[in-house]
């Protein structure tokens, strides 16, 4: 089984050299390859150069795109799903939020041929933790909102784990740009019969003055991706 890891990064010089380690060494299930498709969105850092000397040591299990300027995660997220040649597909964040120890977890459920869908929970843990408590409850929301819609029982929908077999892609067109593409690729997972399979996995959040990105307009802009894709679902149009 090859584990394509797609990665976008915008400015993430300070952490990205370590995530590219962790993300190449991280164990994983036995039998289990992967590939580490970086996607550089547009950085104005060194992070391109520090994905560059990364690619260069790789020995052919990692390979970089880059986008001439800064699209948002969902143009670099459809640039490295594009180039990704895994028969899984793992979403990781460049920003050390997201541990890759939690790789093997993640990819575990896939020895069951029926799992096509499977979500890092960070509410399934006993030890979560946060810095900003709207942005707890945003998620909560936001999760809510689409077990509401689709009659699902995600605990984290916005979750930045997020793995999936290739084949749960067929027939699904991805065209959000910024940070409502998670919403988008839940939304659209579950409208096409998915069931999404949770685990447990580590968080730790950063600050904004540490880079994070994400804003509470994003959570809003989330909630109507969510209800658009619904009604969009429900009129028996893609």
């Amino acid at each position: 089984m090859l584990v394509s890891i797609v990665i976008p990064f915008h400015n993430e010089a300070r952490t990205l050299a370590t995530l590219l380690g962790r993300a190449a060494g991280a164990a994983v299930p036995e039998g289990t390859r992967r590939e580490l498709i970086l996607v550089d969105d547009g950085s104005t850092d060194d992070s391109k150069a520090i994905a560059e000397a990364f690619v260069a040591t790789g020995g052919g299990s990692a390979r970089l795109l880059v986008l001439p300027e800064n699209q948002g995660k969902g143009a670099a997220m459809r640039a490295g799903l594009a180039a990704a040649r895994g028969d899984i597909l793992l979403i990781q964040d460049a920003d050390l939020e997201w541990d890759p120890a939690d790789y093997a977890t993640l990819l575990a459920p896939y020895g069951d041929p029926r799992v096509m869908v499977v979500f890092g929970s960070r509410l399934l843990r006993s030890d979560v933790r946060t810095i900003y408590p709207h942005y707890y409850l945003g998620g909560r929301l936001l999760s809510g909102f689409t077990n509401l819609l689709f009659g699902s029982r995600l605990t984290d929908q916005p979750t930045g784990f997020k793995t999936f077999r290739r084949a749960a892609l067929a027939g699904i067109t991805l065209t959000a740009k910024g940070f409502a593409f998670d919403a988008e690729l839940t939304g659209k997972l579950l409208q096409a019969g998915y069931a999404i399979v949770e685990v447990p996995v580590r968080y730790t959040p950063r600050t904004f003055r540490e880079g994070k990105k994400v804003r509470p307009k994003d959570g809003l802009i989330a909630l109507w991706v969510l209800a658009r894709i619904r009604l969009r679902g429900r009129r028996g149009t893609s």
